[in-house]
């Protein structure tokens, strides 16, 4: 999907370059992985530092980062991140093979956080459906009762943003199967007021 050539670009700028997304990904899913099970991360160990958290800056001001794992001097290469990453797959196929995602709710618990994070990720390159046409007001209820307790009842995991549950009421919409245009968005600024 990314040309080679462009794996050490920054196209936004103060971020890590495209090539540590590769690594962050199963790294994310190595460490839940790695508390629940209460073993070592999948080799090498030391891609939980480098690949843990990514490089965000202050919302106001950019300047300055927010905590963020150190980047090595000299990236990593890419067939070592894609064979890291073959390695983490290896270990979660093998943990559903065993069953003990079922057993042991701290292991089965950081699988679903695994699952959440990649599906998240892989959220921002799916295209709406052409059916999503909806005009009417609709009332959701938003987020889950979850203590973050390894006791049952089973429960999924929430984000803390997530907590607790309430409901909102959104507006009739019509979705477009085109990208808006900067007038509209323009209007939209004025509508809601926004400088």
């Amino acid at each position: 999907m990314i040309p080679p050539d462009a794996l050490m670009e920054q196209p936004i700028p103060l971020r890590n370059p495209l090539l540590s997304y590769l690594g962050h990904m199963p790294t994310f899913e190595d460490i839940p992985l790695t508390r629940a099970t209460n073993s070592k991360p999948t080799e090498p160990a030391y891609y939980h530092q480098i690949f843990e958290r990514g490089i965000d800056p202050d919302v106001d001001n950019p300047s300055k980062f927010h905590d963020h794992s150190e980047l090595p001097d000299v990236f990593l290469c890419l067939e070592d991140i894609l064979q890291y990453r073959e390695h983490v797959k290896a270990r979660i196929m093998a943990l559903y093979e065993s069953e003990k995602p079922y057993t042991d709710r701290c292991i089965g618990r950081a699988l679903w956080i695994a699952r959440l994070c990649k599906a998240r990720k892989r959220s921002y390159f799916t295209t709406p459906s052409k059916s999503m046409d909806r005009r009417a007001q609709a009332d959701f209820n938003i987020g889950y009762h979850d203590p973050e307790s390894d006791d049952g009842p089973n429960r999924f995991f929430a984000w803390d943003n997530e907590r607790e549950p309430y409901e909102i009421t959104v507006s009739p919409i019509k979705v477009q199967g085109r990208p808006v245009s900067n007038g509209e968005y323009a209007k939209y600024l004025v509508d809601v007021k926004e400088p």
